[in-house]
């Protein structure tokens, strides 16, 4: 009897270990299916951006019956911008959230973290994009700014910071790598940012609100477009260690800029994203190391 129990002791034993097979240890930047998957959940529809597009035209022609100096004078008269010196700084620091420098700061830190693949070559190919098309579109247009200047449509500054943030709607969805946790409060600080970065053009009389929206539109139907690519970019320019080399360069770009002309105000947000980023980047693979080591187990 003894025998017969050591018997069926000796047969469970392997196949209770069997029944748990061993973790494997993902990647953020491998590129799996399942994280291209839980990135298409989040596609930007093909009809939003047309729809942008078709709500700053109406912006513009509301803006025709208002005249030509209603912005200035609801600004300079009713909220009297000009005259204070620090709302004009908060103005400059907020803008410059959607200028090219810093959405290659972005850029890097997307090739970085995510997981998906489709992500990363969208964000790059995105930004290039915008870069590339919203110069030419402000040129043959070249619609008059509030205080005066040319190229006012579309807002540059709008464009860059939503072809940054539609692509990154979803990113910490549950499966896919990301730069700040999980939770839907990053979302909306992505809508936030948007938001804050139209306002500040329009605040400071650099763009009418059509502008803002149009930017917005114009960087909506890219981003669309783009995310239904199929892989067209060498793995080397999606890659982390491009991302990685990226970071570092700027970084040390900036802290060679800043001593040159100390304080430096005009890339003390750049350089503080950017401490910020290589923070999480060193810090980031030690503290998931520490979450998912089991209960007791030596650290």
């Amino acid at each position: 009897m003894e025998t017969r129990r050591q018997q069926v002791s000796d047969t469970a034993g392997p196949c209770t270990e069997q029944a748990a097979p061993p973790e494997r240890s993902v990647s953020p930047v491998d590129g799996g299916a399942a994280a291209d998957v839980a990135a298409r959940a989040h596609w930007v529809p093909l009809w939003f951006g047309p729809a942008l597009l078709l709500a700053s035209g109406g912006v513009y022609l509301l803006e025709q019956v208002l005249g030509e100096d209603w912005l200035h004078d609801a600004i300079e008269v009713g909220l009297g911008v000009s005259g204070n010196a620090g709302v004009r700084l908060v103005l400059a620091a907020v803008a410059s959230l959607g200028d090219g420098y810093l959405a290659a700061v972005v850029v890097a830190a997307v090739l970085v973290w995510s997981r998906s693949a489709n992500r990363r070559q969208t964000i790059l190919l995105a930004v290039l994009a915008a870069s590339a098309v919203a110069p030419v579109i402000k040129a043959l247009i070249d619609r008059t700014r509030p205080y005066g200047g040319g190229h006012s449509w579309p807002s540059g500054h709008v464009t860059t910071v939503c072809t940054l943030a539609l692509p990154l709607v979803g990113a910490s969805r549950r499966g896919e790598g990301t730069l700040v946790g999980a939770s839907r409060g990053r979302d909306a600080a992505l809508l936030a940012i948007v938001l804050a970065v139209g306002a500040a053009r329009v605040l400071g009389l650099h763009h009418w609100p059509s502008d803002v929206v149009g930017g917005a539109g114009l960087a909506a139907v890219m981003v669309a477009l783009l995310q239904r690519l199929p892989p067209v970019l060498p793995p080397a320019l999606t890659s982390r260690r491009l991302g990685e080399v990226t970071l570092w360069s700027v970084f040390a770009f900036e802290l060679w800029r800043m001593g040159q002309d100390w304080p430096g105000r005009e890339c003390v947000l750049t350089t503080a994203v950017l401490a910020f980023v290589l923070m999480a980047m060193l810090v980031g693979p030690a503290a998931r190391s520490l979450a998912a080591s089991p209960a007791g187990a030596p650290r």
